[in-house]
């Protein structure tokens, strides 16, 4: 049975990660949560400015306000190894905030989508097809995810995300800033951008009560039409890997059509 077990994917770092494991309820196909103990990286001391900088250095180094505007759409095909098994993904995106997912293997294959209004999933096994219109907290969780920018490329626009300066951190022998992210649920991500480059490293996400949920890691990035794409994701909970994406392909601007997001008649 294929399974969405837990996927936080981000391929172009200006955009937010989709993340299946907080869009449906506990005890249904996709949700698995991982708590671990939190310890809280000290507060930095350099002030406003130096945050200012960073951010305005990560939204230079994938394509500034004015010419990201340019990127309207992306589509991403890769696998997936998840559980000893090897899946399919193909995710797309388009701006302001349409979304669609896929993944599958074999006989099965699950799909989520949003089309600016409202979310759906489309799940099949065989020639068995079900299709459900997404609700509550699951439509939340996908409405925020569709969202083309991710928070830190919008830090000059007014938004409700609150971000603050942690002291840096050494991921292996990689110096890289701390900032943390307040959503408007109040709840806090930590995001590692490497000092030198500013490309995303690795993203931190902690629940209400300030345990850590899970981890992102990005690496091999290469330049695709002038943008940073991480080629390789790693989804991990404490110690352990969940899941690893290989991005294979990549096409930027290709046309990507409204309806294709829409819900599915079957």
């Amino acid at each position: 049975m294929l399974r969405f077990r837990k996927w936080n994917w981000l391929a172009l770092d200006r955009l937010p990660p989709l993340n299946f494991r907080v869009l449906f309820p506990k005890g249904s196909l996709f949700f698995v949560l991982f708590l671990t103990p939190f310890a809280l990286i000290g507060q930095d001391d350099r002030g406003e400015g130096v945050l200012q900088r960073i951010l305005a250095q990560y939204t230079e180094t994938y394509g500034g306000l004015r010419d990201a505007t340019v990127l309207n759409s992306v589509s991403i095909e890769g696998r997936l190894v998840q559980d000893g098994k090897e899946h399919r993904f193909i995710m797309q995106r388009k701006r302001p905030n349409l979304l669609r997912y896929r993944l599958f293997s074999d006989a099965h294959s699950v799909t989520a989508g949003y089309d600016g209004e409202m979310g759906w999933l489309r799940t099949q096994t065989g020639e068995s097809v079900s299709i459900e219109r997404l609700s509550g907290v699951a439509l939340v969780r996908l409405r925020a995810q569709a969202h083309f920018e991710s928070p830190l490329f919008q830090h000059q626009r007014k938004n409700e995300y609150t971000f603050k300066l942690r002291a840096s951190r050494y991921l292996g022998d990689r110096s890289a800033e701390v900032i943390e992210v307040i959503d408007p649920d109040g709840l806090v991500s930590h995001y590692f951008l490497d000092s030198r480059t500013t490309y995303l490293l690795r993203i931190d996400r902690f629940d209400a009560t300030a345990s850590l949920v899970g981890q992102t890691l990005y690496s091999d990035y290469r330049l695709m039409e002038g943008y940073p794409f991480a080629h390789q994701v790693e989804e991990r909970a404490g110690e352990k890997t969940l899941s690893v994406a290989t991005v294979e392909s990549i096409s930027v601007n290709s046309g990507l059509l409204s309806f294709l997001f829409k819900e599915p008649v079957r």
